[in-house]
């Protein structure tokens, strides 16, 4: 069984080490923000591929993971393909009970798994665009009147329920009017049987006294032989007396008659009260159903004259996510100018659904983002709302973040200074009115920018975490 998300802790990588032939190669990553800045694509990438290579499972890497509870953890990729999540202070695998609150960071070995979330961890500005695209719905709900569109969900739901109750009452009422149907013909039946039962036995006893009547006539008047006669008469009219009888003595067809007497008053009073009952109630049950249509299709036109198309059935289900995402929106309809273009506005409202869907997903483990070069795809007047949504997803996840601007560069450096980000990088970043200088092949060695503005050397010194 998963763990509960409340008994979850934050994990972070803080390092992968690769295994090249001329030995290990480290990179260390910050909790929040790394940025990895050359206007060297082979050299940016070799760097960020690193990266990219440890979340896919590849050999010849190890990642080694710091938890908020400050265990230190490695994940092992032997050269063979086994793999193991190790405790490195015992030498020990970890604990099943231990590895299940890690979250997905426990499945750093399992390819399978890590892969199939690759794609959303994985920024790209073509998936960034084709996410706007595809998410458009959810988009323009989040730029709606949240509060009245809300109200107005809530108001279909609840006309849908009262409607779907009245065809269930209505469904009831024709259930039993089929019932009653099918009552008052078993009623009619037996109620005709026993007329009919009736009918034949007066036949009979008319028949018996007929032949009665000739029995006395023949032994008046014939004799000896009006006596045999006579005699046979009488049994016949015996046996036509006592056939007829039993047609009112049978026992099964009077007890069903009596008890449907019973069950309708013994009269067709029953019957009718049961058909005035069945009126008034699908009466009522036709007025509920008709009331609840109206106000559904009223409240139905209100929701498309705010949401078009979107089913209102979606802003109930992803509420938390739609209300990020409306968060995130707004921080870019405060920046956009009317004149974005199409890419630039589908680039920033792609990357603002994803926030919101990594947030819906992933809502308390610090899963990592690998952001792409997207600044070389915008407008540079768009760079700083860019940069701001960059930030928000570092509240939440561990970002890395690779890049060819300068700009950038110097923003990433700053962060450094504060604490909040480690830049590594082959540029001159100056910080705080200094120069901070890296070597020419500081991205292939991975070097970092210094958080003492002052330090100027071959040695660029390392961000804390």
């Amino acid at each position: 069984m998963a763990p509960n998300r409340a008994d979850q802790v934050g994990v972070w990588i803080d390092r992968i080490v690769t295994e090249l032939p001329e030995g290990p190669d480290l990179l260390e990553l910050h909790s929040r923000l790394t940025v990895i800045a050359s206007p060297n694509t082979e050299r940016r990438l070799t760097v960020y591929g690193q990266v990219l290579s440890a979340l896919q499972v590849k050999r010849g890497s190890h990642i080694e993971v710091r938890t908020e509870t400050g265990d230190h953890l490695v994940a092992l990729r032997s050269d063979d393909g086994e793999t193991s999540l190790i405790d490195p202070t015992h030498d020990l695998p970890v604990a099943p009970e231990v590895e299940s609150r890690l979250g997905l960071i426990s499945q750093l070995n399992d390819p399978i798994e890590m892969n199939r979330h690759i794609e959303l961890w994985h920024v790209t500005v073509e998936g960034l665009r084709a996410r706007a695209e595809a998410d458009n719905d959810m988009i323009n709900l989040a730029q709606s009147p949240l509060d009245q569109l809300w109200a107005i969900a809530n108001q279909i739901q609840d006309n849908r329920d009262t409607l779907s109750h009245a065809e269930n009452e209505g469904s009831s009422i024709t259930e039993q009017a089929q019932e009653r149907a099918s009552k008052e013909a078993e009623v009619d039946e037996v109620f005709a049987a026993v007329d009919e039962a009736e009918d034949m036995n007066k036949r009979f006893l008319l028949g018996a006294g007929v032949l009665l009547a000739l029995a006395a006539v023949s032994l008046a008047l014939l004799g000896t032989i009006g006596l045999y006669l006579a005699i046979l008469l009488l049994l016949a009219a015996i046996a036509a007396g006592v056939y007829g009888a039993k047609f009112t003595r049978n026992s099964l067809l009077n007890s069903k008659r009596d008890e449907l007497a019973e069950e309708f008053g013994h009269s067709d009073l029953g019957v009718q009260l049961g058909r005035v009952d069945e009126l008034f109630s699908t009466h009522t049950v036709h007025q509920k159903r008709r009331k609840a249509r109206e106000q559904l299709t009223s409240a139905l036109q209100v929701w498309t004259e705010y949401a078009g198309r979107v089913r209102p059935e979606i802003l109930l289900r992803e509420r938390p996510r739609i209300e990020e995402l409306a968060g995130h929106i707004r921080i870019i309809n405060n920046e956009l100018a009317d004149n974005a273009s199409p890419e630039d506005h589908d680039l920033l409202l792609g990357l603002a659904s994803l926030l919101a869907e990594m947030s819906r997903k992933f809502p308390t483990e610090c899963v990592p983002m690998l952001f792409d070069d997207l600044f070389t795809e915008i407008h540079p007047e768009y760079h700083g709302v860019l940069r701001e949504l960059i930030v928000r997803a570092t509240h939440r996840r561990q970002v890395v973040l690779e890049c060819a601007s300068l700009e950038v560069a110097r923003w990433a450096a700053t962060e450094a200074v504060a604490g909040n980000a480690l830049l590594i990088t082959d540029q001159e970043i100056p910080v705080q009115g200094e120069a901070v200088v890296a070597p020419a092949e500081a991205v292939a060695a991975h070097a970092k920018t210094s958080t003492e503005p002052e330090v100027v050397s071959d040695q660029v010194a390392e961000s804390p975490q």
